[in-house]
């Protein structure tokens, strides 16, 4: 006797169905009448976005989210009332409005006239027309906030801060990326300096300042003091910090992420400060910062050494600081070197002796090191991510023959995927990078620029984004459990990478 699907009971195609992506999950509830009760069961879209075009009025929209148990829900044009949806999601615990550059003060007022204490999250990142006026209804009106993100409004002051400082109480995470008109005053709003005004905010678990220009170490001392609990600060591109700032915040206990990149005044003297205080770092990013050498590998070898990830992208370090740091720091899972032009293949041999639970490791433009090196970093039992984007081979390779005496095949033990500079290798076609940046060729959707510059060549890796993509823990990985990197001299101009079977 043969049993059909719809013989099924519903709780079994709930189930089943839970595991479908949103698109499906929709395509099922058309099926049929029992397909569609059991699609709209509230277990199957447990935990989904809703992602809305707010066009024209559409009566049937939110009763429908509502009997799914949809309660976060992204906003990708907006082009109605606010209002629509606060009124039509009663319970809604997450709001995404970033990129909706048409939303002013005048439209989030006239959606927040009334506590809203089911609203967890809220993201406004780039709604520039955004100021200090919707942070006071924010602050009024949504006072179980616990997740805020700000970057890109740039009208934001610290009259703004002050208001968060006040009203959210709750909050835990905090985007201020590119806020420029803040200053030390209002970081001191938030670490609760000001109490005779507002409390603060002594409950932020994460805090981005990235490119907030204005901020000096006097912002770094009023987290220290303020902010115990911080776990992960992202102070990128933040130039007015200096050494005397990680002075302190190397007692800061709870703090598991730091983000120095391009803070162009950090030096090995900071890095000692930090290496030398209580920290107990997973995460540290001193990427661009021109001033770090081989001397902060050593600090970090004696004080750092619970590291899982480290990023010294373009710093002046060489092998003899690789020799330094790697006898010490056996539980390094990612490693981002990408740029440092003084690595050779001795320091790829040290790596590879004694860092042997490198999951991924960033060699972007590292233009000394050779076959020799990039062998013996393959044999790394847990490697998985590997970027060798811009690597060249030596003249002496160029030179050794021809045909199969140029190739050099990487064919690694364990299985591991390889990523390029600014895209990402998705198909196992030939890429060209030529002066233009990368171009896929060959391709079975027929060959598209995938070039960050649109043709114009490799992006700034300086600026906010760009040698981002390029490091390990940010890649699209590609698997290649039956693949193997090939890389054939070319001209200077260009080289030619192929991803082919081991068979072939």
């Amino acid at each position: 006797m043969e049993t059909h699907i719809s013989c099924l009971f519903p709780e079994l195609l709930a189930m089943i169905f839970g595991y479908l992506d949103v698109r499906d999950k929709g395509r099922a509830a058309q099926v049929c009448t029992a397909w569609r009760d059991a699609a709209y069961h509230k277990s199957v879209w447990r935990g989904v976005e809703a992602k809305l075009h707010l066009r024209r009025a559409n009566p049937s929209l939110f009763p429908s989210l509502q009997a799914r148990g949809i309660r976060r829900v992204q906003i990708l044009s907006l082009r109605r009332s606010l209002s629509y949806v606060i009124q039509g999601m009663a319970n809604i615990e997450s709001l995404n409005l970033s990129g909706c550059y048409n939303l002013t003060d005048n439209g989030l007022g006239h959606a927040f006239v009334q506590e809203i204490g089911s609203l967890r999250a809220l993201n406004l990142s780039l709604c520039k027309q955004i100021t200090d006026s919707s942070l006071g209804r924010i602050a009024q009106y949504l006072k179980g906030l616990e997740v805020l993100e700000l970057g890109g409004c740039s009208n934001i002051t610290n009259t703004g801060l002050l208001l968060i400082a006040w009203g959210l109480q709750r909050l835990k995470s905090l985007n201020l990326r590119s806020c420029r008109h803040l200053s030390d005053v209002g970081i001191g709003h938030l670490a609760g300096m000001t109490r005779s005004a507002a409390e603060g905010c002594l409950g932020l678990e994460q805090l981005t300042l990235q490119d907030c220009q204005k901020l000096t170490d006097l912002s770094l001392k009023h987290i220290s003091r303020g902010l115990t609990g911080l776990r992960l600060l992202n102070l990128s591109f933040c130039g007015g910090i200096s050494d005397a700032g990680l002075l302190h915040l190397s007692h800061m206990g709870s703090l598991r992420s730091l983000n120095l990149r391009s803070c162009d005044n950090i030096s090995d003297t900071g890095i000692m400060h930090l290496a030398m205080g209580s920290l107990r770092l997973s995460g540290l990013d001193v990427s661009f910062c021109d001033k770090v050498g081989d001397q902060s590998l050593a600090y970090i070898a004696q004080g750092l050494d619970g590291l899982k990830s480290l990023s010294l992208c373009s710093c002046h370090i060489s092998d003899d600081g690789i020799n330094r740091m790697v006898r010490q720091m056996h539980g390094l899972r990612t490693l981002n070197i990408g740029q440092c032009v003084r690595i050779t293949d001795k320091g790829l041999e040290l790596i590879a002796e004694h860092l042997s639970q490198l999951t991924g490791i960033d060699l972007y433009g590292c233009t000394r090191i050779t076959k020799r090196g990039l062998e013996r970093i393959t044999q790394l039992p847990c490697l998985k991510v590997l970027n060798l984007g811009l690597w060249q081979m030596t003249d002496s390779e160029k030179v050794r023959g021809s045909g199969d005496s140029d190739r050099i095949l990487l064919d690694p033990t364990p299985a591991f995927r390889v990523a390029n500079t600014s895209t990402f290798v998705g198909s196992q076609d030939r890429l060209l990078r030529g002066r233009h940046g990368w171009t896929e060729a060959n391709s079975s959707s027929g060959g598209k620029d995938a070039s960050a510059g649109g043709g114009e060549g490799p992006p700034d890796p300086r600026t906010s984004g760009s040698h981002k993509g390029n490091e390990v823990e940010n890649m699209v990985p590609v698997p290649l459990n039956t693949l193997s990197l090939r890389i054939y001299s070319e001209p200077p101009e260009f080289h030619v990478a192929t991803l082919s079977h081991k068979n072939d």
